[in-house]
């Protein structure tokens, strides 16, 4: 999941904004890796393929939870006319998105913490309209040593290319790694480690079953209200694709 897409629901108010929200702790794949570890113990490892496909469903015929959240339970939902316009509709978000990029380059404005301007606390991206932590942003924007934008942070001088990190080093100032993102990383897993034995010495978590949800719509014919608007969209997709020379 991306940061535009969180951004896009929230400003579309849909409701998958305020499950991510509330459910976020629940989004795991505990019951495939479980699944996973069950059939490699009643399987050998020269099983063929037939034979652990077999296996797998006695074990999930057993496991009601895990066979009721992952067997089909209704025809595919989508056409091959709704699949192009659901392509041509996202194709036409993400240019316009895009565009607005292309046109608020170097707009992002550094927020701090404090007045003195020492502390930095994150972006506003001025193509997104948001505020965001630096969290968001590659790595080396939480590091000791924030990235400085065309400069080696090895030795300050003049570069062209940086990492996805977000650093930047000259071939000879490079080491294999980035020190600063390999320090912010190993001090983030000492933390996270040590907050995990905290909690382990209080007490195992309690795992519970959310409740499923039960979806017996069936699939409903294309209306003219929604061919109209297919139309619509291949139209101003074909436009906003033209006017990509005029930017």
């Amino acid at each position: 999941m991306f940061l535009s897409d969180l951004f896009y629901w929230q400003d579309n108010h849909h409701p998958f904004a305020d499950a991510i929200k509330k459910y976020l702790p629940c989004f795991n794949d505990y019951y495939v890796e479980n699944i996973h570890s069950r059939i490699r113990a009643n399987t050998s490892p020269n099983a063929t393929a037939e034979n652990i496909i077999k296996q797998a469903y006695v074990i999930a015929d057993h496991d009601p939870i895990f066979k009721d959240t992952y067997r089909k339970t209704h025809h595919y939902p989508y056409s091959l006319p709704m699949l192009n316009f659901l392509s041509d509709k996202t194709s036409l978000f993400l240019l316009n998105y895009f565009c607005k990029i292309f046109h608020n380059q170097n707009k992002c404005i550094p927020i701090y913490n404090n007045k003195k301007r020492k502390i930095l606390k994150g972006y506003k991206l001025a193509s997104l309209e948001k505020e965001i932590g630096l969290r968001h942003l590659p790595t080396a924007y939480s590091t000791s040593r924030p990235p400085q934008l065309g400069l080696c942070d090895n030795c300050g001088l003049q570069i062209g290319v940086v990492l996805a990190c977000g650093h930047g080093y000259h071939p000879v100032c490079y080491s294999r790694r980035c020190i600063y993102c390999e320090n912010f990383y190993k001090n983030g897993i000492f933390e996270n480690v040590n907050s995990f034995l905290k909690r382990m010495e209080k007490g195992a978590d309690l795992l519970t079953n959310d409740d499923l949800d039960d979806d017996n719509e069936e699939e409903e014919e294309e209306s003219d209200e929604t061919i109209s608007e297919q139309a619509d969209v291949s139209a101003m997709l074909a436009a906003a694709i033209s006017d990509i020379n005029y930017w």
